[in-house]
């Protein structure tokens, strides 16, 4: 599908034609990532990190550790 780039203030803008919106559902304030790839632009959904806990435990080390806190005494129904 063919489309013209146009001026937007001082950026350049590609308008998504509605069958295009509608396959991909994309809607007027849907966020998507940019990127160049060898000579064109590739305009997608941004990719969402999948964090695992044994990933994030493996960079703990002795330095970036932080102590206790001490919240001082109960003041309430806690159980300490």
């Amino acid at each position: 599908m063919k489309t013209t780039i146009r001026r937007w203030g001082h950026s350049l803008a590609v308008r998504i034609p509605r069958n295009v919106a509608q396959e991909t559902s994309l809607g007027a304030g849907d966020e998507v990532e940019m990127r160049t790839e060898d000579d064109g632009i590739v305009v997608g959904r941004p990719q969402v990190k999948a964090y695992r806990l044994s990933d994030l435990m493996d960079r703990v080390t002795k330095t970036n550790r932080h102590s206790e806190v001490d919240w001082g005494k109960s003041a309430g129904g806690e159980v300490w």
